[in-house]
């Protein structure tokens, strides 16, 4: 997939469930249980992998723990798709994201740096 951020992308394991899901032109928000596996994050989005097939402009919120300095709750759109080796590959955007939590992103890439480092 290219890359498309405007910040850096720095890898990161978390695993979420997708608990509802706003299908693009729908009014109603759907329940599921979606698992998934973040595998990628930055201040304007992040990538993650999932069995369940999803659609580009699909929408739904999640609870973030950027490395365990911060939670942030955040509504995420999808953007892309790609299907890879058996699983589908997402990459989202953080809608409504405020910049008061880029100094989480900044903490955590100071931290990912450091352990690279080591």
């Amino acid at each position: 997939m290219n890359e498309k951020r405007r910040s850096k992308r720095l890898p990161i394991d978390l695993k979420i469930v997708i608990v509802s899901l706003k299908k693009q032109g729908e009014g109603e928000t759907k329940p599921m249980a979606v698992p998934i596996e973040v595998s990628n994050i930055s201040k304007g989005g992040l990538g993650f992998e999932g069995e369940t097939e999803l659609h580009i402009h699909d929408c739904f919120s999640a609870a973030l723990n950027i490395g365990g300095i911060k939670t942030i709750n955040a509504v995420l759109r999808i953007i892309r798709k790609e299907m890879k080796g058996g699983s589908w590959y997402y990459g989202c955007e953080i809608l409504g994201h405020p910049s008061v939590y880029d100094y989480v992103f900044d903490e955590y890439e100071k931290a990912v740096s450091t352990v690279e480092t080591v």
